[in-house]
């Protein structure tokens, strides 16, 4: 089994790694459909923009917030404050439009790949507690395999977690990548083929 953590191969999965990997939700069925490229590179767009829009308004915030005090303490302050302000607004901005861009142009560049791994778009993917669907075809989950786990570990100052971006599995010999970013309610999808093939995966990382 292959193992990627943080976009760099592992050794093999860290028991204490898989032990931090908790998914969001488990519900009885997830079910979505393969994304077409135009909807993935959508979708992040939106996410990002969002991501940015509450990081740049807090921005805003703080320089507004600067100004009003320069302006009550000591009115001459703002001859400074000011110009200050703006140069930093405009710096921050770049900042933020260059960051986009970037992630944006690792989207495009992970799209081919990830669709790849998976059927035509459009194709329904269902998951429950009986097993894993393609497009209708029905298989139990022990007729699977996994063949490679993509892990994203993330860690603050206040705790520190992990998910699955993508979980590969094999059914005699027919790859597919379940990918939460490439797949509508995918996040789900790979969460309930965690939660039933965990097991696998624990005794995996155990040998």
């Amino acid at each position: 089994m292959r193992v990627i953590v943080n976009g760099r191969p592992a050794d093999r999965l860290d028991p204490k790694l898989a032990r931090r990997i908790t998914p969001r939700r488990e519900p009885q069925v997830a079910e979505g459909a393969v994304l077409s490229e135009a909807a993935i590179v959508a979708t992040a767009s939106r996410r990002l923009k969002l991501i940015y829009g509450v990081a740049g308004g807090l921005a805003v915030l703080v320089n507004v917030a600067v100004l009003i005090g320069a302006a009550v303490s000591e009115p001459g302050l703002l001859l400074i404050a000011g110009p200050f302000a703006l140069i930093l607004g405009a710096g921050l901005a770049w900042l933020v439009v260059f960051v986009y861009r970037r992630n944006m142009a690792k989207t495009r560049a992970r799209v081919g790949p990830q669709l790849a791994r998976l059927p035509s778009p459009g194709t329904t993917i269902r998951a429950d507690d009986v097993g894993l669907a393609i497009d209708g075809h029905a298989e139990p989950w022990a007729a699977f395999e996994i063949e490679a786990i993509e892990i994203r570990d993330i860690r603050t100052e206040d705790s520190t977690y992990a998910l699955i971006e993508c979980l590969t599995v094999n059914r005699g010999g027919h790859v597919i990548g379940l990918d939460g970013a490439a797949i509508s309610q995918g996040r789900a999808v790979v969460d309930k083929a965690w939660a039933r093939l965990r097991e696998t995966v624990a005794a995996t990382a155990s040998r």
